[in-house]
């Protein structure tokens, strides 16, 4: 049997998905099954069929089997002449012969207006979580300050490590804000006019092409394969000698035994390498504790280094990239918490807090988490990165 897919009109347009299946059924090509944003179709002897729109809300919470239309409401369609053919989501499709001159659905236009209005209060909604969660990936985790800057200054520490995910996933959200807010409002629309009891145009004009659906799908499938690009290209154990642009604990003068920091179960530093290299860097993540002294069989003293090296492939990049990691690597509120001081071989210094410390040198930034209240204890880990030739 002969099949074909097409897009259908948007959920929110109603008379125009009735019109665009009863179009194809003229054509020859019956409806079959309705996905998400596209339809199939059978291929059969060209047919006048009328087709009508259902909308059926439900909860979030509903089973399976409490969406769509119940016995009871399939019971009564048949015994009006209506044959159910398929649904998705809110949307099912009933269809029959025009000879058959089957009533509407409903007998005053204001009866099907609480259908609609549920689905209109859907697009909101969605709407609304869409812009959560374009906002949600370039805040940073701690900060208190949800300004534009931060927003900005959050993602690009994100876009540096995986600009085609971060790339795609604003596009799918940018794209999606505003079909849900369009869809909001033409459903709104509609509300209001089968409360003033006009009825819905079951044949209205139809678009040549309606692109939302296909910009849905290209974006979503993007988005899910750029997923793959976050994870890091791999992960090893921290070797005994550094054999990136990194330093170790040892580099400081600190000795002792490596072991994993292991508390309730869970392990908060595993002594490993993640090295990431995108379009735009190179990026390696270090992670080193080690045990300087034993106290006793329960306690000891340890000591911990923690910090990110990128080499980049713009300089231009640089400052940017050191400010958005002042944002979302550490928990400074914004940027004006960190002091900038001069440290010779090095582009730029900012410290905060006697703990966080981010540099600049030539093309690699550096973000580093370490006590260093003291400017010799600076010097040390400074001096650290700046011997290291890597290339």
């Amino acid at each position: 049997m002969k099949k074909k897919y097409a897009f259908h009109p948007s959920d929110y347009a109603i008379g125009e998905t009735e019109k665009f299946y009863s179009d194809m059924a003229a054509k020859g090509w019956i409806l079959e099954k309705r996905h998400g944003s596209s339809s199939c179709f059978k291929k059969a002897e060209p047919q006048k069929l009328r087709y009508r729109v259902e909308v059926i809300p439900y909860s979030i919470f509903a089973k399976e089997e409490e969406k769509g239309p119940s016995g009871e409401q399939l019971s009564l369609f048949r015994e009006c002449g209506w044959k159910y053919v398929t649904g998705s989501d809110f949307i099912h499709i009933f269809s029959t012969k025009i000879e058959n001159d089957a009533p509407e659905f409903y007998m005053q236009p204001e009866q099907q207006a609480p259908t609609i209005k549920k689905m209109r209060n859907r697009y909101i909604l969605r709407c609304l979580l869409y812009l959560l969660a374009f906002f949600f990936y370039g805040f940073p985790i701690f900060s208190r300050d949800f300004s534009l800057l931060s927003f900005v200054n959050g993602s690009i520490a994100f876009f540096v490590d995986n600009p085609i995910f971060t790339i795609t996933y604003y596009l799918f959200f940018i794209s999606n804000i505003p079909i849900n807010l369009i869809g909001f409002i033409k459903l709104n629309k509609l509300y209001y006019q089968l409360k003033n009891g006009i009825p819905i145009d079951h044949s209205p004009k139809l678009k040549r092409f309606n692109i939302a659906p296909l910009l849905f799908d290209i974006l979503l499938i993007a988005c899910l394969i750029s997923i793959f690009t976050i994870f890091p290209n791999k992960t090893y154990p921290l070797p005994t000698e550094s054999s990136g642009p990194y330093i170790l604990l040892s580099d400081l003068g600190v000795e002792g035994t490596r072991e994993d920091w292991v508390s309730g179960g869970m392990i908060y530093i595993d002594n490993e390498v993640e090295y990431h290299n995108s379009l735009i860097t190179e990026h390696w993540y270090c992670e080193e504790h080690i045990i300087t002294r034993q106290i006793s069989d329960n306690a000891y003293e340890f000591d911990i280094l923690s910090h990110d090296v990128y080499r980049l492939n713009s300089k231009n990049l640089c400052i940017p990239l050191a400010k958005s990691l002042m944002i979302c690597r550490t928990r400074a509120d914004s940027t004006s918490d960190f002091m900038e001081v001069e440290v010779s071989d090095f582009d730029h210094v900012w410290t905060y807090d006697d703990y966080w410390l981010i540099a600049i040198k030539d093309d690699y930034v550096y973000c580093i988490g370490r006590p260093h209240e003291s400017g010799e204890e600076l010097m040390i880990i400074l001096q650290a990165f700046a011997e290291k030739n890597y290339a």
